[in-house]
């Protein structure tokens, strides 16, 4: 005689607030889905998710890259609700271009792009650049481009330079000068940024 095995179960409320000994396992019969508790968090760790209106099927897969451990592979809802696709690629989650000429791209990894347009100091302190979207470290890579005019703006200038310090989350100042012959000038060159971090 075969045995049956039958786990803790509930409805969404009764799990969510059921606190369960370390790798107790508990099934939703609401939106039958299974839980995995730590002996510390009320309802668990979801393992499988409801998904409405969604259904995989082997034709589905056929054409799909497999589970065999191919990094970078997520399997997600497409957009039309009807079923499964694989995602390669970072998908971004929120972008904004701002009047002041600042622009960012959030990704679903936390990895955020952002520049700008934007006129550097002409003191030793530069000008303070605040960033259109906080990173939560400040080790982010950041590059820099200068727009230059004609001669008349910088006669004998062989180099422009933006010098860019005092990195926070927030902001980074900027300093202009550029040199012509022997001389080094600070001035207010407008440069064009970019910064990549998270």
């Amino acid at each position: 005689m075969s045995r049956q095995i039958q786990l803790r179960r509930g409805t969404k409320e009764e799990n969510d607030e059921f606190i369960g000994a370390p790798a107790e396992i508990t099934i939703d019969l609401s939106s039958k889905t299974i839980r995995v508790h730590d002996g510390v968090t009320p309802g668990g760790t979801t393992l499988l998710n409801e998904i409405p209106n969604a259904s995989i099927s082997a034709e589905k897969l056929a054409g799909s890259p497999s589970f065999d451990g191919n990094a970078g592979k997520t399997i997600a809802v497409n957009a039309l609700e009807t079923g499964f696709e694989f995602i390669t690629h970072d998908p971004i989650i929120d972008y904004k271009q701002n009047a002041n000429n600042t622009w960012y791209i959030k990704f679903r990894s936390g990895r955020i792009i952002q520049g700008g347009k934007s006129i550097a100091g002409n003191t030793l302190e530069g000008e303070t650049i605040t960033l259109p979207t906080p990173f939560t470290t400040k080790t982010y890579i950041i590059t820099n481009s200068t727009e230059i005019g004609g001669e008349e703006d910088f006669p004998n200038s062989s180099v422009t330079n933006i010098k860019l310090r005092c990195f926070t989350t927030t902001s980074f100042n900027a300093m202009g000068s550029y040199t012509g012959g022997n001389t080094t000038v600070l001035y207010n060159p407008t440069f064009f940024w970019m910064a990549v971090g998270f």
